[in-house]
């Protein structure tokens, strides 16, 4: 069976680097919509400062670099494939104050990534596609390209005015990439709800998981730098930055319940003073980045997973992507009550607010009839990014493209 191209080619444009080192909303969706037609995955480029300091040259880097990404496509759609689409490095303006030399720049810098990326999409015979500005608003919105899109989305997932960085311009510009879109997308109600003062009936569409990871896995055997860790084990997987997680109420825990040990995977990003107060404690275990197909290694040697934000403006925009990962896996999680849609798992997880953490966490640790496992599981595969794909593609009004599709693929 070969279906002909139904779809046009999708122009992804993220905040977040094709080669970056936890996977992200861009990741998922533009790896799923790659069975469908052929997507363009557009990192933002680094800046002429950042260039230099990771000693690229830049002399010879003066246009877009387009590579084939294997792996992700499927046979029955012609042409369905995924590329990265790398820019040149651009002026470094998000350190400047608002104005009218800074809106000079910003159009500058437009300018010279409309030129790179359109002569890049050229080369390749992009001509009918879709555009989506994932969490990068600052650039593109002048979008000018060698072809106008047929349609024009902006995707936000995150609380862009949390972060000093993509604050500095980034909520004003947000406002006005909505006001360009066709439509809207958030990751979480909360996100979906700030942007509604700013555009049309945003629709909501989370996070989800990577199947290929995390569903119908054959045990593998302990990793050996796990393995010496007693049971019972509570099990983190993501970044480790002390804006997201409680780090106070985790070492409160790790002090009242010595017996359970709480472990790590992730990159470090809080700081050497808390670093060495976690180090103090024999029941905490920081066992460093893994790569995502390594994960799920880890976590289903775990006795339950845990996501233990802070109850913050900043975490209530998060749909994490974790909870669908450990629940595939079949895992307990015990999590805060930090947002709406996390919430929305209270018939599956345990939620607790942290100070509760040492008294509610027997709770999950003890839920692991087989009943509790499969219903777990079964929530899991509502919210995988082929399930998210389609949603899209029928908000967008190619509903009838995905049910051929998933037949094919």
């Amino acid at each position: 069976m070969n279906l002909q191209k139904r779809i046009p080619d999708v122009v992804l444009y993220s905040f977040f680097p094709w080669r970056h080192e936890y996977p992200s909303t861009a990741h998922g969706l533009a790896r799923a919509l790659a069975k469908y037609t052929r997507v363009w995955y557009v990192s933002k480029p680094p800046t002429l400062k950042d260039a230099l300091k990771n000693r690229k040259d830049i002399r010879t880097w003066r246009t877009a670099k387009v590579t084939p990404v294997k792996g992700h496509s499927c046979e029955a759609v012609a042409g369905s494939s995924l590329f990265e689409v790398d820019l040149p490095p651009t002026l470094p303006i998000n350190g400047l104050s608002a104005g009218k030399f800074y809106e000079k720049l910003r159009g500058q810098v437009d300018n010279s990534l409309n030129n790179a990326l359109s002569e890049a999409l050229l080369a390749v015979d992009v001509e009918d596609f879709i555009w989506i500005n994932l969490y990068a608003p600052t650039q593109f919105i002048d979008l000018n390209l060698h072809r106008k899109p047929l349609a024009r989305y902006y995707y936000s997932v995150d609380a862009i005015g949390q972060a000093s960085y993509t604050g500095k311009h980034g909520v004003e510009a947000e406002k006005v990439q909505l006001r360009y879109s066709d439509e809207s997308f958030a990751t979480s109600t909360y996100l979906s709800h700030t942007l509604s003062a700013f555009a049309k009936t945003p629709h909501v569409l989370p996070n989800a998981m990577a199947t290929e990871h995390y569903v119908d896995r054959t045990i593998e055997a302990e990793p050996k730098d796990l393995a010496h860790i007693p049971h019972p084990r509570l099990g983190y997987v993501g970044n480790l930055d002390d804006a997201r997680l409680d780090f106070d109420a985790l070492l409160v825990l790790a002090k009242a319940r010595p017996e359970i040990h709480q472990v790590y995977i992730g990159p470090w990003n809080a700081g050497e003073v808390l670093k060495a107060k976690f180090a103090a404690f024999s029941n905490i275990h920081l066992l460093g980045r893994k790569d995502q197909a390594e994960c799920a290694a880890y976590l289903e040697h775990m006795d339950a997973g845990m996501i233990p934000f802070r109850v913050t403006e900043l975490t209530a925009a998060i749909y994490p992507l974790k909870i669908n990962e450990y629940l595939a896996l079949g895992l307990p999680v015990i999590s805060t009550r930090f947002s709406a849609d996390i919430e929305s798992f209270e018939a599956y997880i345990t939620l607790a607010n942290a100070d509760q953490w040492s008294h509610q966490i027997d709770e999950a640790l003890n839920a692991n009839s087989r009943e509790e496992i499969n219903q777990r599981k079964e929530i899991a595969l509502e919210n995988t990014w082929d399930a998210r794909a389609a949603k899209f593609l029928q908000i967008i009004g190619l509903s009838e493209v995905h049910s051929k599709v998933s037949k094919a693929c």
